[in-house]
């Protein structure tokens, strides 16, 4: 049961390991009216800043966050790098975005959901009221995977840069099954926004 605390504006986090589906779960609680915000689109504003520009191209030879993604799959080190560069402009960003949403009187008691694939890596748990993990089965992550141009080996890599979906499913507050028919993701959504 989701106790809700209408004093104040509620922060939830959504999140899960690649493949899961977390976008198309966003999607539908904007759906049903409410606030969410796609980190992703942080990290793609993040990309064009010019001090981040300048960085990105004196290490990897290009700004450009397609080439960059193939460019850290097979490298740890690299990855590291991208990581001190754009994350901290990120979390900028995203304690700026959390902090207005706060302040508007007319949020009280309103829930803005957050999408951040890497919460847990990055310790962001205290950011949040509640968080949602959305799940599915690796086959299943995997197939979703190439379907968006990955191969299995690359799916490998990126996953193993995460913290393993079991463990992030025992932290939840709510968890989503996502390896069903959408139609049934769909339902569960609808009965947690009920909730909030």
């Amino acid at each position: 049961m989701v106790q809700k605390e209408s004093k104040k504006a509620l922060i939830v986090g959504l999140t899960g390991n690649i493949g899961s589906g977390k976008t198309a779960v966003l999607n539908e609680f904007e759906k049903l009216g409410i606030k969410t915000l796609n980190s992703d689109y942080l990290v793609g504003k993040a990309y064009k800043q010019k001090n981040a520009i300048k960085k990105l191209e004196k290490n990897f030879g290009t700004a450009k966050r397609k080439k960059i993604a193939k460019i850290v799959l097979n490298s740890k080190k690299k990855l590291k790098i991208l990581e001190k560069i754009i994350q901290p402009i990120v979390l900028n960003e995203l304690n700026r975005k959390i902090g207005n949403f706060r302040k508007k009187k007319s949020n009280a008691g309103k829930v803005l959901i957050i999408e951040v694939p890497l919460l847990f890596e990055l310790k962001l748990q205290k950011l949040f009221w509640k968080i949602i993990v959305v799940y599915a089965s690796k086959s299943t992550r995997i197939a979703r995977m190439k379907n968006r141009g990955y191969s299995k080996r690359e799916f490998m890599a990126l996953e193993s840069n995460q913290i393993p979906l079991w463990k992030k499913i025992k932290s939840a507050h709510i968890t989503i099954d996502n390896g069903m028919d959408f139609f049934e993701t769909k339902k569960q959504v609808e009965n947690i926004a009920k909730k909030f």
